[in-house]
């Protein structure tokens, strides 16, 4: 198990520091990212994850995936082995 997250957690930063060149490829720029985050599960297929600022920022990644909630709208599009979120309250 702890191979498993060593391996992950190298792939994740590989992935990391791909992520400005990413983003910009698809026009988003560094201050539409509100945070990035890590998950080691090995449950998981994505273990990135970044918060994006607007709908518009998530919008020109693809057709996103909408959950409503009683707290808003939750916008996921996974792409480049990243999963994009957007929330909007």
């Amino acid at each position: 198990m702890e191979r498993v997250i060593d391996v992950k957690l190298t792939q994740a930063v590989t992935k990391m520091a791909e992520l400005p060149q990413i983003l910009n490829s698809h026009g988003i720029t560094h201050s539409d990212v509100l945070g990035m985050s890590y998950d080691a599960l090995p449950i998981r297929d994505m273990s990135i994850r970044v918060n994006l600022h607007s709908k518009d920022a998530i919008e020109r990644l693809g057709i996103c995936e909408t959950r409503k909630s009683s707290d808003g709208i939750c916008y996921t599009v996974v792409k480049d082995g990243i999963r994009y979120v957007h929330y909007d309250v």
